[in-house]
């Protein structure tokens, strides 16, 4: 597993995700503390090391 930390874009509460190496790619994600919805863009750079975009899902 991989760990990732991301910021909520609706209430920008900071968590702390358990990455699965096949979860890479697009990932459609709740909040875990203002349940609205996310969308998490995840990659592993050149380096190795995991890297996430997120945007707000509307």
């Amino acid at each position: 597993m991989l760990s990732l930390t991301i910021a909520c874009p609706h209430c920008f509460e900071v968590q702390t995700l358990a990455i699965a190496p096949d979860d890479l790619g697009h990932m459609d994600f709740d909040c875990g503390v203002c349940c609205r919805s996310m969308t998490l863009y995840i990659w592993v750079d050149e380096d190795g090391t995991i890297q996430a975009s997120v945007q707000p899902s509307w």
